[in-house]
């Protein structure tokens, strides 16, 4: 993997910065875990950790959806600490296949 240029981390800054309360929770089919539409260094030191220790999230990937490749893996193949990790930041089996998946 290649670093990120100057324009890719001004970008990311960018696109990090946006307000998640455009993001409705009551939308469908399942309320939308608005948790993960905050900014990393937004969350408490407690799901930071949980994001990376649990799901492999680092602040880039946690702040642009769809680079983690945990995103790329439905609930059930999750390992059960995946699971495990993914509850605790509050996720459902529904949430994470509508969201994130």
């Amino acid at each position: 993997m290649r670093p990120l240029t100057p324009t890719s981390t001004a970008a990311i800054a960018v696109l990090a910065s946006v307000a998640s309360s455009s993001v409705s929770a009551n939308t469908f089919p399942f309320p939308t875990p608005t948790f993960r539409y905050e900014p990393f260094s937004s969350l408490s030191t407690t799901s930071q950790n949980i994001a990376e220790e649990k799901l492999g999230y680092v602040e880039v990937t946690w702040n642009n959806h769809g680079l983690a490749p945990i995103e790329h893996t439905g609930w059930v193949g999750l390992s059960s600490n995946e699971r495990d990790g993914a509850s605790l930041l509050g996720h459902t089996q529904d949430t994470w296949d509508c969201f994130i998946n």
